[in-house]
């Protein structure tokens, strides 16, 4: 049998990942929040990005725990560290970039894609500041 419970703010959970610890967190694009489910009581608790209104899309963690959101609305990456409770933000290059998925993989690069310049970006997460730069093309 299946649980469900509802969303904190309503419509709008997108993402969902979980962290080597076995955090599980969901992004809302509606609710403009990350949520960390609570997996004894299926509560949520709401964790608020460092933008009003970004429109947090999918969710990704890295090897460290660390949570990874693009913010479809203010063209920022953000990564929030599940066990500091603080929050990294990175704007995206270009007059209007709308970052949609994001994916980190087994070596901790952030991949990102732009659906605003139609472009991908990637970032080495390592060192905890990425700087997003457009993948060339041949």
């Amino acid at each position: 049998m299946m649980a469900v419970f509802d969303a904190p703010r309503g419509t709008g959970p997108y993402g969902i990942a979980a962290t080597p610890d076995r955090q599980v967190f969901f992004a809302s694009l509606a609710g403009n929040y990350l949520g960390r489910i609570d997996l004894e009581t299926g509560t949520t608790t709401v964790l608020e990005p460092p933008v009003p209104r970004q429109g947090a899309r999918p969710v990704w963690s890295d090897s460290r725990g660390g949570l990874w959101i693009t913010g479809w609305n203010s063209g920022d990456l953000f990564r929030y560290d599940s066990k500091s409770g603080s929050w990294g933000r990175w704007h995206l290059p270009g007059d209007r970039p709308q970052p949609y998925a994001v994916y980190v993989d087994d070596a901790d690069a952030v991949w990102v894609s732009d659906w605003g310049c139609a472009s991908l970006l990637g970032a080495r997460a390592r060192s905890g500041a990425p700087s997003p730069r457009p993948i060339n093309s041949s």
